[in-house]
């Protein structure tokens, strides 16, 4: 996986629905109206229904990610942040790029581990709007 460090995807466009906003917010028991009725997301000051702050990390679907592809193990969700520049707003259409920030074992009472630190940047018009970091964790099998 140390091969892979500091690999990046190429940008993807992604564009979320109103109906995957909804969708997304009634999993999550949002009741903020303003995901689900446009008329309230605009009286908030929004074009359109935001997105969700954690709906980001369901974006990971739209890549193929090249050095995930060797992996046979199962992965653990370690960690997620979110720095959001702008909102990030449904019916626009932004370019994602996902990137392998760095790769780290370590040993513990479980044996090794492998982290796998990412971070999704969200741009529009080259414009960095959302920070979506993300840490995967797989457990390193024995003799490799």
């Amino acid at each position: 996986m140390e091969k892979w460090k500091d690999a990046q995807t190429d940008r993807i466009p992604i564009t979320i629905t109103r109906d995957e906003v909804r969708r997304f917010a009634k999993g999550v028991i949002e009741e903020n109206l303003i995901y689900f009725d446009e008329e309230k997301a605009r009286e908030q000051g929004f074009e359109d229904l935001p997105l969700p702050v954690t709906m980001p990390v369901t974006f990971w679907h739209y890549f193929s990610i090249p050095w995930l592809k060797e992996v046979s193990e199962p992965l653990i969700h370690g960690k997620q942040g979110f720095e959001y520049h702008h909102p990030l707003i449904c019916n626009h259409t932004y370019q994602g790029q996902l990137i392998l920030n760095d790769v780290y074992e370590k040993t513990g009472s479980k044996g090794t581990m492998i982290f796998l630190e990412h971070t999704l940047n969200l741009y529009s018009q080259e414009e960095l709007h959302a920070e979506v970091f993300t840490t995967l964790i797989l457990f390193k099998k024995e003799g490799v």
